[in-house]
């Protein structure tokens, strides 16, 4: 028969397991609650706003980090003992994610001081070191050898940990290598072993946790992992939390959660590059992510950030897994611009098309226009009320008038002009002709290589120029100097002459604007034309905008 009383311990037992298991359903809707309500896209679009400037920044970041590691070297080669080791240490943290290089210089200078031969805890942390890099940049069996010779029992606690990691970590970047090879179970088998051995290790509770969860994520349990992450995130630093978001990824990832996985990463590649860190895995990831929920601008903007850190980093696995979705993201991304090109030109040709219906309108309405004007006029000859408006247009008709005998003077002034060049030119060809019939070769030449003729005709060209050009302008020289600083401004020589800097306005204002044209017109090189807009727009009180709208009203 059952006893009462232990039927009683089971029915408590059974009701406090009960009560766990509604506390941990609660506790698990309750987190999906508050992430569904954080992670939306509003805040995803607003953190990826963050990230693109950040990534704009990146160099910025790693330039500091670089400073602050090659601070920490100099002070260290000044100081002697354990702050000398432990300077250099802080050195090599900091290279060895941004630059392999470095860092290998770092771990040089630190196993040149006496105490890298008597001090046993030095000597296995610079191997540990010294493997760590090398599984870094690629090396991988080099790194193996290096770490299998390390005898861990005589390890300290520390370098314990720092082996264990180490290991965990080239293992499985071989794996990683290694994928669909033969060889990757073994390196999986080996990296979950070492990362046992840094849970067995591990005494500070969120870098245990954070271990933890991997572990509980490899092994398929990311419900598990992610209250164990999020438990641990509000107490964590920034080093830490980088670990923390980056689990947190894979975790939503195997749950198939792209959004909070999305949101994650971007977290993860914020923490990364604001830290100056060029050796990653969140940033190319999310880019492979955007790429294929469309993105491909961002998507191919982070994975050409990825490249060059992980070149600059010399990180090797790195740059092979960068250089895996490339080419795909290449592609999508010249695709895209391609049919971005289309469609410009697509809508370039629709803007054509409307403007030339516009100015089609435009005719058709200026031909109605003069239609109803002289219709108007017609009405005004026959009503005595539009009397003023018909003197007005008188007035009008006037001025036109004038400006027609205006048109009329200078067209005849350069009509004119042009017959003189006409007949200075008839003028040198007789006399060069002259000097050939008479076989005077060498007055022919020296004729021939005279510039005194294309000078004086050049000179009477400005004369003309500047005479007309005022005439249209009586006020250029004045409101022009107005332009210019006080001490700056020039002056012709005469009322009826331009200076070669204002010649060169002058060109502009009458709507020449070509440098090539001008330097052409005023028989200059280009370079000269350069220099003295460049010259002259430096002299003006205005900025250069409105030193050019002023110049038109000139």
């Amino acid at each position: 028969m059952t006893n009462p009383k232990n039927t009683s311990i089971l029915i408590i037992l059974i009701n406090m397991n009960h009560l766990k298991l509604i506390a941990i359903f609660v506790f698990t809707i309750f987190s999906i609650t508050i992430n569904a309500e954080v992670i939306n896209d509003n805040e995803i679009a607003r953190l990826l706003v963050e990230l693109d400037e950040v990534i704009d920044e990146g160099d910025k970041y790693q330039h500091i980090r670089a400073l602050q590691a090659d601070s920490l070297v100099k002070l260290a080669a000044r100081r002697k003992g354990s702050e000398r080791i432990n300077l250099y240490k802080e050195a090599y943290a900091i290279h060895s994610r941004l630059q392999c290089d470095s860092a290998v210089n770092t771990l040089r200078r630190l196993s040149s001081v006496p105490e890298a031969d008597s001090d046993d805890n030095l000597r296995h942390y610079l191997a540990i070191s010294n493997g760590e890099i090398m599984g870094i940049m690629g090396l991988y069996n080099d790194a193996e050898q290096l770490l299998k010779n390390i005898n861990s029992a005589s390890l300290s606690h520390e370098n314990r940990l720092f082996y264990y990691q180490t290991l965990r970590s080239v293992y499985g970047w071989m794996a990683d290598f290694a994928h669909e090879t033969p060889s990757y179970g073994k390196y999986v088998t080996l990296t979950n072993t070492f990362r046992d051995s840094i849970i067995a290790t591990e005494t500070d509770k969120i870098a245990h946790d954070i271990a933890l969860a991997d572990k509980l994520i490899v092994n398929n349990e990311p419900d598990e992992a992610i209250k164990l992450l999020l438990d641990n995130l509000a107490d964590s630093q920034h080093e830490e939390r980088i670990y923390l978001y980056f689990n947190l990824a894979e975790a939503y990832r195997i749950l198939g959660d792209t959004k909070s996985q999305t949101y994650y990463l971007i977290l993860t590649s914020i923490s990364d590059l604001r830290s100056g860190v060029t050796e990653y895995l969140a940033l190319p990831t999310l880019a492979n992510i955007l790429y294929k929920n469309g993105d491909i601008d961002r998507a191919y903007k982070y994975l050409i950030r990825s490249m060059d850190d992980a070149n600059f980093c010399e990180a090797k696995l790195r740059t092979m897994e960068v250089s895996n979705i490339f080419p795909i993201i290449d592609k999508a991304y010249k695709q895209k611009e391609l049919e971005n090109r289309k469609g410009v030109l697509f809508f370039t040709a629709i803007l054509v098309a409307l403007v030339l219906v516009l100015l089609a309108g435009l005719f058709f309405m200026l031909k109605q226009n003069k239609k109803l004007s002289l219709t108007r006029q017609k009405l005004a000859d026959a009503n005595n009320d539009l009397t003023r408006v018909n003197d007005e247009l008188n007035a009008a008709n006037k001025n036109l008038i004038k400006t027609d005998r205006i048109k009329e003077e200078y067209i005849a002034r350069f009509l004119e002009r042009c017959r003189s060049y006409l007949d200075a030119l008839e003028n040198y060809r007789h006399s060069l002709l002259k000097l050939a019939k008479n076989n005077q070769l060498d007055a022919l030449m020296r004729q021939l290589k005279d510039h005194t003729h294309v000078s004086d005709e050049q000179q009477r060209f400005y004369q003309d120029f500047d005479k007309a050009f005022l005439d249209i302008h009586p006020n250029f020289v004045e409101n022009f100097n107005n332009l210019l600083k006080e001490e700056e401004r020039v002056y012709p020589k005469s009322d009826c002459s331009l200076t070669t800097e204002m010649r060169i306005f002058a060109l502009i204002r009458l709507g020449i604007n070509d440098s090539n044209k001008i330097a052409h017109f005023l028989n200059y090189s280009l370079a000269t034309i350069y220099n003295y807009r460049s010259r002259i727009t430096n002299k003006s009180i205005h900025d250069k905008e409105t030193f050019a709208a002023l110049l038109m009203e000139c």
